[in-house]
């Protein structure tokens, strides 16, 4: 089964227009990029974890051979639910030139822009509560650990970053969408426009119990980070743009190895200043003769892994992530 990215995914089965798909993903390199598949059964994902191949022999010809089997796990993984609930004051949105319903497609595209950086948010910092969310999914810096796929600068705690590397492949890794979703009997971002499009008083203080007069919409998608093997998720962290802390050739050979990376399935993923540290690498070797006329030091992949930027890795990640 061919590797499908979110957009492809949803432009294929035609749930969400084009420039929607655009909205969601415009500045979020891992939902650009991340390939999803459908989840087994609604709002739930049923996956086999292998403990244990079966085992292959060489015999001669009429010879016995002992009986196998691959060993396995089911296990399930829940989907979680992606919201936003948007106020409006209703002062503002009944005095809008064109009309209520045009407010709200003029805010549109900021949901879903928000959605779609809320979601990378998760992916990488997982249920942690200082970086993702408690309720979450476990990310990318909790498979990472798990697997024993870390190798650690010594950056200091609340002025480092991470470098991700990520193999996704159908079925074990990647973002898991809810099934109907791909039926066609559920939409992807579910858009509810509460109280009938009629405004409410909501309380707007709790303290003075003042209230506010607000159209209220409801934005909700159902959608999981799976990873099944543990050659799926490795990193650097700790990372800092200080001597000792910086990412090296060898940590980066080292992550990718770890990974088992392969060109067409492995992405990087890291933020500016990661990036920046890695154009320096390429710095240190670079040569120029007189005639030069151009300066490039930029690096778009790292021995054919393509390196995607996502600012949502943070510049501030502390010891609760080690």
């Amino acid at each position: 089964m061919a590797q499908q990215t979110l957009r492809e995914v949803l432009m294929k089965n035609k749930v969400m227009d084009p420039a929607l798909i655009d909205n969601l993903s415009k500045e979020s390199g891992f939902l650009r990029t991340a390939f999803a598949f459908k989840s087994s059964n609604g709002y739930i994902h049923k996956y086999k974890l292998y403990n244990a191949l079966p085992t292959f022999g060489i015999v001669s010809p009429g010879s016995a051979s002992a009986g196998t089997t691959a060993t396995s796990n089911v296990k399930q993984l829940d989907l979680k639910i992606c919201r936003s609930i948007q106020d409006e004051p209703a002062d503002i949105v009944d005095t809008y030139p064109d009309g209520r319903s045009a407010y709200f497609d003029d805010q549109l595209p900021a949901y879903l822009e928000s959605y779609g950086q809320a979601v990378s948010k998760g992916v990488f910092y997982g249920y942690n509560s200082t970086f993702g969310y408690s309720e979450g999914f476990k990310g990318l810096h909790q498979m990472a650990k798990e697997y024993g796929n870390v190798t650690q600068m010594v950056g200091t705690t609340g002025s480092r970053t991470s470098i991700f590397a990520v193999s996704f492949k159908p079925s074990v890794c990647g973002l898991v969408v809810n099934s109907e979703v791909i039926k066609g009997t559920a939409p992807f971002l579910n858009i509810d426009v509460m109280n009938g499009g009629n405004p409410v008083m909501n309380t707007y203080n709790t303290t003075t119990m003042t209230k506010q007069k607000v159209y209220q919409i409801d934005y909700y998608s159902w959608l999981a980070f799976l990873s099944a093997s543990s050659y799926d998720v490795s990193a650097i962290t700790q990372i800092q743009d200080a001597s000792g802390d910086k990412p090296t050739s060898a940590g980066m050979d080292t992550m990718l190895d770890q990974v088992r990376a392969e060109a067409g399935k492995t992405i990087i993923y890291c933020n500016r200043t990661a990036r920046r540290l890695l154009y320096e690498l390429k710095n240190s070797k670079m040569q120029t003769i007189p005639g030069d006329k151009d300066f490039n030091n930029v690096l778009e992949t790292w021995n054919g892994i393509p390196l995607v930027l996502d600012e949502n890795i943070l510049d501030t990640e502390t010891t609760v992530l080690d």
